[in-house]
């Protein structure tokens, strides 16, 4: 996408207060739902498949490490940095866009219940979907920060569990 369509849609979502609020909302039920519920994932493992307990809390707390590593070496700014606008979610932080970390923990999660139960992974992966689409909505990420947080957690969390489980 353009420079001109992210300060288009920024326009619009500033000038429909409906639009600003649903984001918001969406945005944080999104992410506090898919959050904890991985507890709630890490619980249920323990009581079934004790032997999966301990690869399904380190391949995420590997990856969401190296992601934070990879994205304060890269240090892009956000949108809302390059272009000059107020985001609709509410960020104080500048640099560190890319990859999002919101995208990769949500898929990660994903990826890790999908390994549990498939159902369950996709209905995750479709909030991971949502949340990444939120986020561009708001106004604090780039589409190619969502698609490189998304796709490196599906491919990370895919190969590890392959080898691992």
């Amino acid at each position: 996408m353009k420079d001109t369509n992210y300060l288009r849609l920024n326009q619009l979502m500033h000038q429909r207060r409906r639009y600003q609020i649903l984001v918001k909302v969406l945005e944080k039920m999104v992410t506090l739902l898919t959050f904890a519920s991985y507890p709630l994932l890490l619980a249920y493992v323990y009581f079934k498949k004790i032997a999966w307990l301990l690869p399904m809390v380190l391949v995420p707390a590997f990856g969401f490490l190296a992601v934070t590593f990879i994205r304060s070496g890269i240090n892009a700014k956000r949108p809302y940095e390059n272009l000059g606008y107020e985001p609709v979610i509410q960020k104080d932080t500048t640099g560190h866009s890319f990859p999002s970390r919101h995208a990769f923990s949500i898929f990660m999660i994903a990826i890790t219940y999908f390994f549990v139960d498939k159902g369950s992974g996709v209905l995750v992966g479709f909030m991971g979907v949502l949340l990444c689409v939120l986020r561009v909505l708001g106004g604090v990420h780039y589409i190619r920060d969502v698609v490189a947080g998304a796709s490196s957690a599906v491919i990370y969390g895919a190969v590890c569990y392959l080898l691992i489980l």
